[in-house]
């Protein structure tokens, strides 16, 4: 079937960064239809953990309105050998645990009542045509005068309009994570009722485990950098049997766990080009440092929709007016990104010494465990937290050596 309907912008992925795109292109009036592969809601391998700042861009009332969610209180960094802990609590909080089951369907819906049109198929090739874009699915064409890639970093659309690859095994993440009911009671007992985003170093090189509790949903995860991990399967299992020994837990049922993969790189350096523009982990749009990418494909979105409210109003889809959306995101976060996570992934993920060095004066000074915390959660940029932690480590090492 082809559809000859001109629709002003199609977005592909129904993700953080392309709800977001939807939302705000259809509230201002576009013609814009939505695809995801998946039927919402959807099952969405991922850690859960947001920074404070999301608050920036969706109201913390909704976000608190979540089921299972849970606010997160501080930081907790066990060092690789387990003989350092270094713990903090703030007052108020420093972000949320979702279930992003939840989270996306809530910015799925939020898009949908803004008045994009959703179609769930996969879109097989997208490409230029005289007067926009054409993409394919199974069973239909549509077209464009617009296109949003936001379908993940899986996404084969980016080279189909000469958008670069990521193929280092490096700069690829390779994580195994399991989401799993737990009542509230037995979460509280072990976790305390103030959650901490808890990290365990040293699991692989490049890497972590984690720890987030929510309301009543475990999320217990591992990772490191494609290069480094062999088998991930077999580091999640030994993870699941230390966290469990850790916390002195007896019995932990958990869910089946599942892998995905995600850039470890810094952003394209160049996400638009005539009459596409690219966003979230599909433009590699992840902290280096934490992994962490949903904060910034909500950002992402959001200048995407507005950029593209602009190109429709004054007819212009060229690369050189889509280029205003590239210099938002790049002020926002890019410019953050690229010259402050991957320096902060190297001081932290080095080598063992130097993780088993960094709880180890985390823990004796409170100043820069709070930094930490801060800079892990994402509650401060990474120039702050990199500026910060440079400055503190001499006192926090004398504090480290003699503690």
């Amino acid at each position: 079937m082809v559809t000859d309907l001109l629709k002003d912008l199609i977005i592909v992925g129904s993700g953080p960064a392309g709800a977001s795109a939807a939302k705000i292109a259809a509230n201002n009036g576009l013609d814009v239809l939505l695809f995801d592969k998946e039927e919402f809601p959807r099952y969405k391998q991922c850690g859960g953990a947001l920074g404070a700042r999301v608050t920036n861009i969706i109201p913390a009332k909704d976000i608190e309105e979540l089921p299972s969610v849970r606010k997160t209180h501080g930081l907790c960094m066990i060092s690789p050998s387990q003989k350092h802990v270094a713990k903090f609590y703030r007052e108020g909080h420093n972000g949320y645990f979702v279930s992003r089951i939840h989270f996306d369907n809530y910015l799925h819906e939020k898009a949908l009542e803004a008045g994009a049109v959703f179609q769930q198929e996969r879109v097989l090739t997208a490409k230029y045509i005289d007067n926009g874009i054409k993409v394919k699915t199974k069973n239909a064409t549509y077209n464009s005068r617009l296109l949003i890639i936001a379908n993940g970093f899986y996404s084969r659309l980016p080279a189909m309009f000469n958008f670069p690859q990521v193929t280092d095994s490096e700069y690829i993440g390779l994580s195994l994570n399991s989401e799993s009911p737990i009542p509230e009671k037995t979460l509280d007992e072990y976790f305390g009722e103030k959650r901490l985003t808890t990290i365990f170093l040293g699991l692989a090189k490049n890497g972590y485990g984690y720890v987030f509790a929510m309301k009543n949903r475990l999320n217990i995860g591992v990772g490191g950098t494609q290069k480094y991990v062999k088998n991930i399967k077999q580091l999640y299992s030994d993870f699941v049997k230390l966290v469990k020994d850790f916390y002195g837990i007896k019995k932990l049922s958990l869910n089946k766990p599942r892998g995905y993969r995600s850039p470890f790189y810094k952003p394209m350096k160049k996400a638009f080009t005539d009459r596409v523009m690219v966003a979230g982990d599909a433009a590699w749009m992840i902290n280096a440092l934490t992994g962490e990418g949903v904060y910034y494909a909500l950002v992402a979105g959001k200048f995407a929709g507005e950029t593209a409210v602009e190109a429709i109003n004054t007819n212009d889809s060229s690369a050189q007016f889509l280029s205003k959306y590239n210099e938002r995101w790049m002020e926002s976060f890019g410019h953050d990104l690229n010259k402050y996570a991957s320096p902060l992934r190297k001081m932290f993920f080095k080598s063992n010494k130097r993780m088993e060095l960094a709880v180890k004066m985390a823990k004796a000074d409170e100043k820069m465990i709070k930094t930490l915390t801060e800079t892990i959660t994402n509650s401060i940029t990474c120039e702050e937290g990199y500026k910060r932690i440079l400055k503190r480590a001499p006192i926090s090492f004398i504090k480290g050596i003699f503690s």
